[in-house]
């Protein structure tokens, strides 16, 4: 059994089986935000599955405070001693602060004794038809990106991609000096869309989204759409790499096709940009372009 303190090398499909008995349990991809976005987590990896067999996760201030909210072990592995292990490796994690707090129903009360926590009195708030993760619909706008905003938008390029610069097909670009379509929310930038229109195709550049699952993607996706078809583009089309499996089941999802494979492209990207990773999402070297297209009525 192998223990990990991060979630960022999990796959949504490392994640299945958990959530027993919950009526309205968190997706896959759910359960992988969470431990992704908690402060401290381990979890337990069977080496000869490589399933995700346990997990438990804390939030915490980082000074004084911890909250454990969840703990769980599959079914199959439990009776085991891999919940004791994983809680034991959690407050080492923790140690440093004053208080580790977590609510249990007072059969489970035994097991963390034994762990050195003790018994306490609580209140709780629970709203189970937000059990599964889902958020209440976000409002948001679509806003042309202004010559006032392009330093911003500088700067959240570098901040995602570690440059201003991004390379695909061998063509070097500055996203924040192309045309460009902005997610705002009272202020807040949620989601960024550049692009670059040559002749009659229009090309994304980059696409980001802070709010995952809200939509905003989608309506980036529209809005360049529209974009395109008033600029007399026939072909709205971008490059993915081989590793970002989740782009391309997003982009697929909202019409474009796979069009071309560009095998080796990105090594020829790194002569440009040298600092474009060997090594991308679930652990994937990062080796060819993927072109998807979505042919547009004029």
């Amino acid at each position: 059994m192998q223990f990990l303190i991060s979630a960022e090398d999990i796959s949504a499909g490392q994640l299945r089986g958990f959530f027993v008995g919950w009526p309205n349990p968190p997706l896959p991809e759910t359960h992988l935000a969470i431990l992704r976005r908690s402060d401290a987590v381990v979890l337990a990896v069977d080496e000869e599955t490589e399933q995700v067999v346990g997990f438990v996760n804390a939030l915490s201030d980082g000074v004084l405070n911890a909250f454990i909210p969840l703990l769980e072990v599959l079914p199959a592995y439990q009776d085991r001693g891999i919940g004791s292990e994983l809680v034991q490796r959690l407050l080492a994690q923790l140690d440093g602060l004053y208080a580790v707090d977590l609510l249990c129903d007072a059969d489970v009360q035994p097991f963390y004794a034994r762990l050195g926590l003790q018994p306490g009195q609580g209140m709780m708030l629970r709203r189970y038809d937000r059990q599964a993760g889902a958020r209440s619909p976000l409002s948001f706008q679509i806003q042309p990106l202004d010559l006032a905003h392009r330093q911003q938008a500088a700067e959240r390029i570098t901040h995602l991609w570690g440059s201003e610069i991004v390379v695909v097909h061998g063509q070097r670009f500055r996203p924040a000096e192309l045309p460009g379509l902005v997610a705002v929310s009272e202020g807040e930038w949620l989601g960024l869309l550049t692009y670059h229109i040559d002749g009659d195709a229009c090309e994304i550049v980059t696409l980001d989204s802070s709010r995952p699952n809200c939509g905003i993607g989608t309506a980036l996706i529209q809005a360049v759409k529209q974009a395109a078809q008033q600029a007399g583009c026939r072909r709205l089309w971008l490059i993915t790499t081989n590793d970002n499996t989740a782009a391309l089941r997003f982009y697929q999802k909202r019409g474009f096709s796979l069009a071309a494979l560009h095998p080796n492209a990105v090594a020829r990207s790194r002569q440009i940009k040298p600092e474009i990773p060997l090594t991308g999402h679930d652990g994937i070297p990062i080796r060819d372009e993927i072109e998807l297209e979505m042919i547009l009525a004029i």
